[in-house]
């Protein structure tokens, strides 16, 4: 799977809290995920990014968190949504949640 070169941003995600992504799991069957929380990071008061000048670097880093009813296995996924399209995200498993297990993405 070849990662696209596309930066994501929050504002992308924050209208799409509450709506599906399909993906295909390793096993090959296709599910979908919900958005659940898509959320800004605070930068420590030391973290040089803040000072610093190349505009490459992340300055707005955000973390999307993902249900799904049982976990799944760490890695890359494709989610694939009707109007956003396709964004190749790395998820981690963060535990389970009242309707779910959480996954998490982290852009920093």
């Amino acid at each position: 799977m070849e990662v696209p070169s596309t930066t994501y941003v929050l504002d992308q995600f924050k209208p799409l809290v509450g709506e599906n992504f399909k993906t295909t799991l390793p096993s090959g069957e296709s599910i979908e995920l919900s958005l659940f929380e898509a959320e800004a990071l605070q930068l420590h008061k030391r973290d040089g990014r803040l000072r610093a000048t190349n505009s490459s670097i992340r300055k707005d880093p955000f973390t999307l968190t993902f249900l799904y009813d049982v976990l799944i296995p760490q890695g890359l996924y494709t989610l694939s949504h009707e109007t956003f399209g396709d964004a190749v995200i790395f998820l981690v498993p963060i535990g389970p949640f009242e309707d779910g297990w959480g996954h998490e993405a982290v852009f920093n």
